[in-house]
């Protein structure tokens, strides 16, 4: 199986569009830990749609607003049952450094 169908978080690196190679740090972060690096104005935030693989890039404005209208309570760190969004979505939350050091913090859509 190609490594472009494996969703990102299973794969221990992956790069992006711009050729940034992207290495896994913790597995999943709680709902807590996931809100702290969200809202970092440095490093960067992506979220994966479940289907597609399509990462959506939200910049430093977009994401409190982003946050509170589709993740706030929906972040699954496999410790409880949380409801699913109005997309019918939950959030598994990652984190990812580059080789220089930028930080990603990666938001994957699970149906």
């Amino acid at each position: 199986m190609s490594d472009e169908n494996v969703w990102r978080p299973s794969r221990a690196r992956w790069a992006g569009p711009d050729g940034v190679v992207w290495r896994r740090q913790q597995k999943w972060l709680t709902e807590r830990d996931a809100r702290r690096f969200f809202r970092r104005k440095t490093g960067r935030v992506a979220v994966e749609a479940s289907a597609s693989q399509v990462l959506t890039w939200l910049r430093s404005e977009e994401r409190a607003a982003f946050w509170g209208a589709h993740v706030a309570g929906h972040v699954d760190d496999l410790q409880r049952h949380v409801p699913r969004n109005e997309k019918g979505v939950t959030y598994h939350v990652s984190v990812w450094k580059s080789e220089t050091g930028e930080r990603l913090t990666l938001l994957s859509e699970m149906c």
